[in-house]
């Protein structure tokens, strides 16, 4: 457990092309009962994110054979079982597109960019789920302003006082874009 936990921890950094940008984490190390007693059988519980479906799938692939080489090694049975949660989140690029250009019609070509890896890193969101059906993009909209130190603390903070505004421009947003897409159909 312990060789496979060390192994799987270094996958971030090399198992995939280096540019690529992944998370592997191990949460969750279970072996034994006491300090004198070999263990039978080891719990191991981690995360994968990546930006990709590929890379996401790569990392299970190096995950499965690392595994296989410790049964190998060490004589024991490792099962690996993966739970997707969500799947990555992929933009549409003629959404994404159009959002951005409302967004700079709406706020000023200075405010409104493209980015290709959001800000805050590998947040979870089932939005994801949605765009596997309809096409769509998510947009990031900030809340802190100058004025207010609270706007800038982290998302889910219990100190967290967005810039109100913020929700104003997020309704014009979404009504301006929809009214685009709506015109389009037209």
């Amino acid at each position: 457990g312990a060789m496979l936990a060390g192994e799987i921890g270094k996958l971030s950094g090399r198992a995939i092309d280096p540019a690529a940008s992944v998370v592997v984490g191990l949460g969750l190390f279970k072996a034994g009962t006491s300090y004198n007693i070999v263990a039978d059988e080891a719990l191991l519980e981690g995360t994968i994110r990546a930006y990709t479906r590929e890379n996401r799938l790569a990392l299970q692939e190096k995950i499965r054979e690392l595994s296989k080489g410790a049964e190998l090694l060490y004589g024991v049975t490792v099962e690996c079982e993966f739970d997707c949660f969500a799947v990555p989140l992929e933009n549409n690029p003629t959404v994404r597109d159009e959002v951005l250009e409302t967004a700079r019609e709406l706020l000023g070509e200075d405010k409104a960019v493209l980015v290709r890896r959001p800000a805050f890193g590998f947040a979870g969101d089932d939005f994801s789920e949605f765009l596997q059906d309809c096409p769509g993009a998510y947009a990031h909209l900030g809340v802190a302003s100058e004025q207010r130190p609270a706007s800038r603390e982290p998302l889910h903070s219990e100190r967290l006082a967005p810039e109100e505004e913020a929700v104003v421009i997020a309704a014009d947003l979404h009504i301006n874009y929809t009214l685009r897409a709506l015109g389009e159909l037209a």
